[in-house]
C-alpha cells in the first residue's frame, strides 16, 4: 500500500473531537442522578404524606369514638325516665289521660324495682322479659328487646335533615332597643317567644287545648313536631354506639367510628334483616376491620343536685359597695359581706361577671347521673 495516500494523523485532533462529547456524557450521568434524588426525595415525601393522613384519620376515628360515650352516657339517662310516649300522630290526638307516659329510673326511685316503670295502676313495667329478637342469625329468638335487662339499643349517629321540635340557631329574639329617645331604649321587653321553631307557626298558643296552633298553619305544626328525619349523606357511615343493660343500672357501652352500624358480627345483621345494608359479609368484615372500636362499663345512679343548689348568692353588693360580692375586687375576703339566699326566677339566665345568681336549670341532671365510667381493655362477654 502506498503510504502517500494516507494523511498522516494531526496530534491532538482526536482528543480535540472527543472532548465536547466526554463532557456531554458526564453531564447526563450528573442530571440523571439529580432527576433520580428528586424522584426519591417526591417519592419519600407522598409516603410520608399518606403516613400522616392515615395518623390523622386514626385520631379523628378515635376522637368520634370517644365522643359517642357522651351520646350513650346521655341516652342512658334520657331514657332512664323519658321517651316511653306514644309518637305524635297526625291529626294530633291528646295522649292517654293527656299526660305523657314517664319512668322513674332504670332502679326505680319509689320501691327499689327494676324500672322503667310508669305510673299507671299498678305501676306496669316499660319492658318485656319475653325473647323476641335473633342475636346471632340461626333464625330463633334469644335476646329481650330494649329496654329489658340483658338488652341491646344499637344508635346509628347520622345527623338528620331537620330534627322534630327543632328551634331557631337565632341568638337574641329580643334585643334591647338602644335608639335615643324610643320609648323602651334599655328595656328588655319579652315581646318573642324565646326560643322559636325552625318552622314558621310551629307552635301553639296558651288558647290552644290540643297541640295544634289556632293561629298558625296545621302543615307547618305537622312539619315542626315531625321534622325531616331523612338523614345527611355526608353524616352516614361516621359513628355509632349500642348500649347492653347487663344488670339493672349497669351498662356496656360500645363505641364505635365506622360504617358497620353498631352491628356486633355478620350474624346479628342476619337476625335483624339489615343484609341490604351491606354488599356481602365480606364488605361488612372489611368494614369492621377498619373501625375504631372502644367498650366501657358505667353504672346509673338516681342521684341528683338539690333544687337549692348555689341559691345562696353571694353575688350581691355588700354593705360597702362592693360589686364583686363577698370579696373586695383584689381576691380577698369582705369582712362585711354576708350570704344572701336568694331564689331566681327559673327562666332568668346565669350571670357570672358581677352577679354570681345561678337559676334552676344550672340542675341539669334532672334524669339521674352517670355514677362511674369504667374502661376496658377489650370486648367483654357481652356487649
Amino acid at each position: 500500500m502506498n503510504s502517500a495516500l494516507i494523511p498522516p494523523i494531526q496530534p491532538g485532533r482526536r482528543e480535540a473531537a472527543r472532548g465536547p462529547s466526554s463532557r456531554a456524557g458526564t453531564v447526563l450521568i450528573i442530571v440523571s442522578g439529580i432527576v433520580a434524588l428528586l424522584a426519591a426525595l417526591s417519592f419519600s415525601f407522598l409516603v410520608r404524606m399518606r403516613s400522616d393522613v392515615e395518623e390523622t384519620n386514626e385520631v379523628v376515628a378515635e376522637a368520634q369514638a370517644r365522643i359517642m360515650l357522651l351520646a350513650a352516657c346521655d341516652y342512658i339517662l334520657e331514657a332512664s325516665r323519658l321517651g316511653y310516649g306514644a309518637a305524635p300522630t297526625t291529626p294530633a290526638v291528646a295522649p292517654p289521660g293527656n299526660k305523657h307516659r314517664e319512668a322513674y329510673g332504670w332502679l326505680d326511685v319509689r320501691d327499689g324495682m327494676t324500672g322503667p316503670r310508669g305510673d299507671d295502676p299498678g305501676w306496669p313495667a316499660f319492658f318485656s322479659l319475653s325473647l323476641v329478637e335473633d342475636s346471632d342469625g340461626v333464625g330463633g329468638a334469644d335476646r329481650r328487646a330494649w329496654p329489658a335487662v340483658k338488652s341491646v339499643a344499637r344508635c346509628p349517629m347520622h345527623v338528620l335533615q331537620r330534627p322534630p321540635f327543632a328551634t331557631q340557631m337565632k341568638a337574641v329574639y329580643n334585643p334591647i332597643s338602644t335608639t335615643a329617645g324610643a320609648p323602651d331604649r334599655g328595656y328588655p321587653y319579652l315581646r318573642n317567644p324565646d326560643p322559636q321553631p325552625l318552622i314558621t307557626n310551629g307552635y301553639p298558643t296558651v288558647a290552644d287545648s290540643i297541640p295544634v296552633p289556632s293561629h298558625g298553619n296545621a302543615i307547618n305544626w305537622d312539619l315542626y313536631v315531625h321534622g325531616d328525619t331523612q338523614a345527611r349523606i355526608d353524616s352516614v357511615g361516621r359513628s355509632w354506639f349500642r348500649v347492653y343493660r347487663d344488670q339493672d343500672a349497669t351498662f356496656v357501652v360500645t363505641c364505635g367510628a365506622g360504617a358497620s352500624l353498631g352491628f356486633k358480627n355478620w350474624g346479628e345483621v342476619l337476625g335483624a334483616g339489615e343484609q341490604a345494608a351491606f354488599a356481602s359479609k365480606q364488605a361488612f368484615d372489611q368494614i369492621v376491620g377498619a373501625e375504631v372500636r372502644l367498650w366501657y362499663r358505667v353504672q346509673w345512679s338516681a342521684a341528683t343536685l338539690t333544687p337549692e343548689y348555689d341559691n345562696i348568692c353571694a353575688g350581691l353588693k355588700t354593705p360597702n359597695g362592693s360589686p364583686y360580692g363577698n370579696w373586695d375586687g383584689f381576691g380577698q375576703p369582705d369582712p362585711n359581706a354576708r350570704d344572701t339566699y336568694m331564689m331566681s326566677p327559673p327562666n332568668a339566665s346565669s350571670t357570672w361577671a358581677l352577679n354570681r345568681c345561678h337559676t334552676q336549670a344550672w340542675n341539669k341532671n334532672m334524669v339521674g347521673t352517670i355514677h362511674w365510667v369504667q374502661r376496658l381493655s377489650g370486648p367483654p362477654t357481652h356487649w
